[in-house]
């Protein structure tokens, strides 16, 4: 160690007093300016010759500060030393693993995704270029620059270092035993080569002080851009948690703040991971609020515990008002990347909790509707509607996959059809009991991975369809034919309002519609009206999938009396003695309703409607007004656009309360305006008691303003104490006739029923056999304890009835099912069905006919 003599210790005070005036600063800056140069002068100071510093060695030394040159020329062999390391580990390594994890994914798949966004890969690919540039050329930079790069890199490996922590073990026990692991290591590796890079360039500045600045404003940098892209994300995660949480008043606040601000793509992520989830992988948020546990359950201060999915999925409804599968699903389930195709290798699998299940779950990566077509034919006379729905499901990845939607039926229809190709050839289904069937899908589908389709209820005029397997790399197609009747002028086409897959970016929906008068179709995308086709009427045209799914559409039917005509049929699922069915329909009188509750979903997908509703509302002032909000809210119909309608709401509490409200009248009623109900129950059995018991039993009407799932109206409707209301086209219209209806009565058609044994003895005209079915809906939603046996011979999907398709004749004797022979199933008519008066007009002109032949040949 040198020595320094007075005058030297005292120029060199003087010096660094003159400087830190000449810069300007003052304070601990200053303070920190005259150690970081005092440092490096007496650094340089000691590689000089001699054991005693003078005036004249720290005068040369100043000197050569001032000018920027550096004191001491590096030795060639000592300048070299250690660098070829720090360039592998802190810039060619850094970037092999970083390529590697943006093109495969492979971290992304297994643990958590470092690299989700292009800021993200910019970010860890900018760590290398920072340490290639400060090893090769940053000293020509000025000193602050320089510290703006070291600051940046340091910082950028240190958090990545931080982040990977949590792996360590699991590296360490992987490099000994397999000897992998290098990947997580790389982090950690390239920080301890960036902190080395730092000291080398702080030792060579020129101007430390401004190095030193400059390395702040490089961390800070960093630090804001990082805490940009995941605060969000680990806010989100974090009110999540508490949204979830045992104690209410903990879940209702952090319901309250995610409803005022969250990252929707993190909330997406949460849904598809837990204990029911499709991977066991996360996001960057995710990983810092649960990467510890891995270490934590190793050491056995933890445990591996998972997220309860089902109510993640809950909060997102109740935060975003939507249902969490009705939004594209998040990267790692849905296949993309910064170079745009990633993870093929490691994300091709996913964890299908639900297969076989009652629900529609998760949309699923790869699997697509690829094609898709409607035929419908409406008879007039008999009022009755049928349509057949083709789907076909392409999967691209390399794991069979069971595809699940939710189809609203058109209103009191019924499926009385359904169909699988196998091998090319299609295969009907059996009709049976709901447990019957069931057993059979999982068994086939499940167990035995083979070719079933089942085809259940799920709730009013909904029913769950699911086919398993659409192959690996492969395609299904199916077909389900609906039996409706008209309502009023109006037969309702069917739509999905729930699924487990996507659609093909150039996937068409064919339409075809035929009817014995003119029709026209409302709602949806503007078609062409119906042209003369024969002797119908029919329009064809092609959509997009996305039309079918959004969209409510009905064919609307000219000159239908409002009083359907006496009708008959040949019933060919009857006995002898019954075999001849007619209708007679006759006008019966609908009592007033005389307490009518209005329950209004206050959830967010009701916001752009509330001014309609209200319009309504106002012309019905005794009606009486409840907001489905966290807290049943009463309100005139004039107030209803001054509540804020945000996030999902659970509809329940309010129809409890509505319900006691309508128990005070004779003939009450709850008329439910709502959109989607996606959030699993907790007080269905309150409610259903209140429905069930006492004198006075209202009913609930659902009136569905949004489409989408609805949880709450599946088990009501199952229980049968809940009837649907008018399909909405237009809402003001539609909701202020049906309002209106309810509340002054009126005439409504109800129909009789007789059956024979000789067509002779019918009255009215003939009509196709879908007449036999509709007779059979009304026997399936009376309390007839023949029910289940009249649906399955009726070939009907009924709530105690459903429908299966299975690969072999063996596999439906052994589970006691004995599918519909393909003649006695249902198909469109090529023409509209004849009349009887038609048919004996063409009888007697044929006798006619022959009459004169044979007249002809005796002369």
């Amino acid at each position: 160690m040198k020595t320094w003599t007075k005058q030297a210790e005292e120029r060199l005070a003087e010096y660094l007093e003159a400087k830190v005036r000449r810069e300007g600063l003052e304070g601990g800056d200053a303070r920190e300016m005259k150690e970081d140069l005092s440092a490096h002068i007496h650094e340089e100071v000691q590689a000089s010759v001699g054991d005693q510093v003078g005036t004249e060695d720290l005068e040369r030394v100043l000197g050569r500060l001032e000018d920027g040159v550096p004191v001491v020329p590096e030795e060639p062999g000592k300048r070299d030393r250690g660098r070829k390391w720090l360039l592998f580990f802190g810039v060619i390594f850094p970037v092999l693993v970083s390529v590697f994890e943006i093109a495969v994914g492979f971290c992304g798949a297994v643990f958590f995704d470092p690299v989700p966004t292009f800021w993200h890969a910019g970010l860890v690919l900018s760590l290398p270029a920072l340490n290639l540039w400060l090893l090769l050329g940053g000293r020509n930079a000025g000193s602050r620059i320089q510290g703006v790069a070291v600051g940046a890199a340091v910082t950028i490996a240190a958090i990545y270092a931080l982040f990977f922590i949590p792996l360590l073990p699991l590296s360490a026990i992987a490099l000994i035993a397999w000897g992998m692991g290098m990947l997580s290591l790389m982090p950690l590796l390239a920080w301890i080569s960036s902190v080395q890079i730092s000291k080398r360039v702080r030792a060579r500045t020129a101007q430390p002080w401004q190095f030193r600045q400059g390395w702040r404003i490089g961390m800070a940098a960093v630090l804001a851009l990082m805490i940009a892209m995941e605060g969000p994300g680990v806010w989100t995660r974090y009110q999540l948690s508490r949204a979830i949480s045992e104690d209410t008043e903990i879940a209702e606040s952090g319901v309250s703040k995610l409803r005022s601000y969250h990252l929707e793509r993190t909330l997406l992520r949460a849904c598809y991971e837990g204990n029911r989830g499709t991977s066991m992988a996360t996001d960057i948020s995710g990983w810092i609020t649960k990467g510890w546990r891995i270490p934590a359950g190793m050491l056995g201060r933890g445990s591996f515990q998972q997220m309860d999915s089902e109510k993640t999925r809950d909060v997102f409804f109740l935060a975003t008002g939507k249902s969490f599968n009705s939004v594209e699903p998040p990267r790692m389930v849905k296949e993309s990347s910064v170079f745009g195709g990633r993870g093929r290798a490691f994300e091709e699998f996913e964890f299908d909790d639900h297969l076989g299940g009652d629900s529609v779950a998760v949309r699923l990566k790869d699997l697509d509707l690829a094609e898709s077509r409607f035929d419908g034919h409406i008879d007039g006379l008999s009022q009755i509607g049928y349509g057949e729905w083709t789907m076909v499901f392409k999967n691209g990845s390399a794991q069979a996959k069971e595809a699940r939607c939710q189809v609203r039926l058109p209103r009191g229809g019924r499926v009385s059809r359904l169909t699988l190709w196998v091998n090319g050839e299609p295969r009907e289904a059996a009709f049976s009991s709901v447990d019957k069937v069931k057993a059979a899908y999982r068994e086939i589908a499940v167990v035995q991975r083979r070719d079933p389709v089942l085809v259940t209820v799920a709730g009013p005029d909904t029913v769950i369809v699911q086919c398993f397997p659409v192959p690996a790399h492969g395609e299904m197609k199916i077909r389900f034919g609906i039996t409706a009747s008209l309502d009023g002028d109006r037969w309702e086409l069917p739509r999905v309002v729930e699924r487990n897959y996507g659609v093909k970016r150039d996937a068409e929906h064919s339409l075809w519609i035929q009817a014995d008068r003119k029709f026209e179709i409302s709602g949806g995308p503007e078609m062409a009206g119906a042209m003369v086709d024969g002797d119908a009427f029919s329009t064809q045209a092609t959509l997009t999938i996305g039309q079918t799914l959004e969209e409510r559409m009905s064919v609307r039917l000219a000159d239908v009396d409002e009083e359907p005509a006496t009708v008959w049929c040949e019933d060919g699922f009857a006995d002898a003695g019954g075999k001849y069915l007619e209708r007679k329909t006759r006008m019966g009188m609908r009592p007033a309703v005389d307490k009518l509750v209005v329950v209004v979903d206050g959830s967010a997908s009701l916001k752009s409607e509330a001014s309609v509703i209200r319009g309504v509302l106002e012309r019905y002032p005794n009606v009486e007004v409840l907001i489905a909000d966290d807290k049943v809210v009463e309100v005139s119909g004039g107030d209803l656009t001054r509540h804020g309608f945000s996030g999902g709401r659970n509809n329940e509490p309010a129809l409890r309360k509505a319900v006691s409200m309508a128990k005070e009248g004779t003939h009450g009623a709850v008329v439910w305006l709502h959109g989607p109900q996606a959030v699993e129950l907790g007080k269905s059995e309150a409610l259903l008691q209140l429905l069930e018991r006492g004198s006075s039993r209202p009913k609930i009407y659902d009136v569905e303003v949004v489409a989408g799932p609805n949880r709450l109206s599946s088990v009501l409707g199952k229980e049968g104490v809940l009837e649907r209301g008018p399909a909405i086209d237009e809402l003001g219209r539609d909701l202020d006739a049906f309002l209106f209806a309810l509340i002054k009565g009126g005439p409504e058609v109800r129909a009789e029923w007789r059956r024979a044994a000789d067509s002779s003895e019918m009255e009215g005209q003939k009509v196709w056999n879908h007449l036999a079915r509709v007779w059979a809906i009304e026997r399936s939603q009376s309390g007839d304890p023949e029910r289940p046996k009249i649906a399955a011979m009726y070939q009907l999907v009924t709530p105690v009835s459903g429908a299966v398709v299975l690969e072999t004749m063996e596999q439906f004797k052994r589970h006691g099912l004995t599918p519909v022979d393909a003649d006695a199933a249902p198909s469109i008519p090529g023409v509209p069905e004849p009349s009887t008066s038609l048919l004996i007009l063409i009888g007697a002109s044929a006798a006619l006919l022959r009459r004169r032949r044979m007249e002809g040949g005796e002369q």
